[in-house]
């Protein structure tokens, strides 16, 4: 048996300075690929809904094309839609 012994039970010294230099050891890793150029922000990252082009559809009456916000859908009292799409109340013939 040696005579150095070491207590190594979570909270003693020995293994409080072990899981430090494991601590700055991972650091050191971590900013070794590190590259000023890129922007690591998540902020700026688009998501998929974000980069999609909206639907267009186009007004039975007057042919004018649109997104749902300057074309709606025709729909019956139930509340399903027939599949045509008019101007919105404000655009194009609906002025």
């Amino acid at each position: 048996m040696s005579k150095y012994t070491y207590d190594s039970r979570p909270g003693s010294a020995w293994m409080d300075e072990r899981e430090e230099e494991l601590r700055q050891r991972m650091r050191r890793d971590l900013w070794k690929d590190y590259d000023p150029t890129i922007d690591y922000s998540w902020e700026n990252k688009a998501e998929s809904w974000e980069l999609e082009e909206p639907e267009q559809y186009e007004c039975g009456n007057c042919g004018r094309k649109g997104d749902e916000t300057k074309v709606v859908e025709a729909v019956r009292r139930c509340g399903t839609g027939l599949g045509e799409w008019y101007c919105a109340t404000g655009q194009g013939c609906e002025k």
